[in-house]
């Protein structure tokens, strides 16, 4: 909040938006200006959304939900944001910062490369994920429990995704992401598979249990060595401390 107020001279932002929410939503309110705007469009915090009253009433913020599927489910609204994007890189006035790139071969150094103490897109950093809090070997399966499956390794790092294909698949405004190496990763039972194409091009097959239908992992033809599971399927959750459960 301090370098909030610091780049806006004291006034606070005008709009913000949070993916998380949890205890630490008072402090958005916080740094929000007179009848700021705070956008709430996921719940990546396990814990509940405080309300803070007393400062919302003098400052009179909105706080309103948010879902990507305002723009794209919309023909105007997706045509007139893809225009405006195109046009601020154009002319500059859209200046994204690159700090590195990576090819698609190399998924598990651009990971590790991030969580190391690179630029991060993302709202946490691994240590922020619990993992070091409990050492592999992790247990998972399907719902039906007629697939499991033991990570010998501890997971790449954990990622919140809001793409269109994502929220398909999950069901909600985002998909949780859980990369871990191809050789870490053994499995019992029968699955099926599903191979889409990506709007880059490029070949993902999800791979699901045919019993209940619920996707194990899903991995990308161009980085066949880094499978992307789901924290949801732990039977422990990662960094939890709780004992497994019976799927």
């Amino acid at each position: 909040m301090v370098e909030v107020m610091r780049i806006t001279n004291g006034n606070g932002a005008r709009v913000a938006f949070d993916p998380v929410g949890g205890p630490a939503f008072p402090k958005l309110i916080s740094a929000l200006t007179d009848q700021g705007v705070a956008y709430i469009y996921g719940a990546l915090s396990e814990g509940d959304t405080p309300i803070p009253v007393l400062e919302m009433i003098p400052k009179m913020p909105a706080v309103k939900g948010y879902s990507i599927r305002l723009v794209v489910g919309d023909e105007a609204r997706r045509k007139a944001a893809v225009e405006y994007v195109v046009k601020g890189l154009a002319s500059g006035a859209l200046r994204p910062v690159i700090d590195r790139t990576f090819k698609f071969d190399d998924m598990v150094e651009a990971h590790r490369y991030q969580s190391s103490g690179g630029r991060s897109s993302l709202p946490f950093e691994l240590t922020e994920t619990g993992v070091s809090n409990m050492p592999a070997p992790y247990t998972g399966g399907c719902q039906c429990g007629a697939v499991r499956y033991v990570l010998t390794t501890e997971p790449i790092r954990l990622a919140a995704c809001h793409c269109t294909e994502c929220q398909r698949q999950s069901g909600s405004a985002f998909g949780m992401s859980m990369p871990v190496t191809n050789d870490s990763l053994s499995m019992t039972g029968s699955t099926k598979q599903f191979t889409r194409i990506a709007d880059s091009g490029g070949e993902v097959t999800g791979v699901f249990c045919p019993d209940c239908g619920v996707r194990i992992y899903h991995v990308l033809k161009s980085a066949p060595d880094v499978l992307l599971s789901n924290p949801a399927r732990l039977l422990t959750p990662v960094g939890s401390g709780q004992a497994p459960s019976s799927g």
